[in-house]
């Protein structure tokens, strides 16, 4: 999708967004698998290679055309799912990139797109920079700064279990290979204003829950799949590497610039958002691996959580 000016305002109350779909469901053989639900935000629960608030050429250095208004999300009350939520969006990702929250690879449908037009690892580049998700300006806010907004990722499963959504942040709950904001601009581009509280699982931050380098959907026929991230490595192009990063241009959480009425006097850094400040949880801690190989999850933080 290429969405240039558009937002969402919910009533005087606020607006409350929830997906309450279950992350992990049973087969019939009563073992769990991954299901592909569970995912919401404020404007969006999942962006796959979407160019939101961006320039209509897909430029990302705004020097000469910034959109007026980008994305927005006013009145947000309140984000509660069970997989990636966040204040503006649950998810991003490229649709050429594989999920491992939700499967082994990409969607069908990208999948066979890949494999018609995938030879060899080299050959991915090209689809990558179409396909890499951009939101240029964006902004969420609540109805009230005073109170704000929370992502809340508590929910309840059917056996009374409490659980949490497995990533939660005040702009996104997981990205993968995603740019947001923009290049070459003294702008703030991408704002989270009155921001109350994050909780989720396994990672929680002001901005983003997890942003992480993502691997890259096997591609070729059912008889020579080939990993196209493992590819690359062995090839030695190390700088394509960057496109599956997330990148972050002009950002900021509960505060702006606000330009000074005095022409010569420097912009001021005024918050935005509850006096009492913002309280970040992450409730879950996994640990996977040993030794050398060891990884734990469970941070939490001001900007980011993993």
């Amino acid at each position: 999708p290429v969405v240039l000016e558009t937002g969402v305002k919910g009533y005087q109350n606020g607006l409350i967004v929830r997906a309450e779909g279950m992350p992990t469901t049973l087969n019939s053989d009563g073992e769990p698998v991954s299901s592909n639900c569970g995912f919401a935000g404020g404007f969006a629960g999942t962006c796959e290679g979407g160019q939101i608030g961006n320039r209509a050429d897909g430029n990302l250095d705004f020097e000469t055309e910034i959109p007026v208004n980008g994305a927005w999300v006013k009145n947000l009350k309140t984000v509660n799912g069970t997989n990636c939520i966040g204040g503006f969006v649950g998810k991003t990702a490229s649709p050429s990139v594989a999920n491992e929250d939700d499967s082994d690879a990409a969607s069908p449908f990208i999948q066979g797109l890949l494999d018609s037009v995938v030879d060899n690892p080299n050959d991915l580049i090209s689809v990558l920079d179409a396909t890499v998700p951009v939101i240029g300006k964006a902004e969420v806010s609540a109805p009230d700064n005073e109170w704000g907004f929370v992502v809340d990722g508590e929910y309840t499963e059917p056996d009374g279990t409490i659980r949490y959504a497995r990533c939660a942040g005040g702009f996104v709950g997981s990205s993968e290979a995603t740019v947001f904001g923009a290049r070459n601009t003294p702008e703030r581009t991408v704002k989270v204003l009155g921001l109350r509280g994050v909780s989720g699982g396994e990672y929680a931050g002001g901005f983003f829950g997890l942003a992480h380098v993502s691997s890259v959907a096997d591609v070729g026929d059912s008889g020579s799949q080939t990993n196209v991230l493992l590819g690359l490595i062995q090839a030695g192009n190390v700088s394509v590497l960057d496109i599956f990063r997330s990148y972050i241009y002009h950002a900021t959480v509960n505060c702006e610039w606000v330009e000074s009425e005095d022409p010569e006097a420097e912009p001021q850094l005024v918050e935005v958002g509850p006096e009492d400040g913002i309280r970040i949880i992450a409730h879950e801690q996994s640990h996977t691996g040993s030794m050398a190989t060891s990884l734990v999850s469970g941070p939490a933080g001001g900007a980011r959580g993993g």
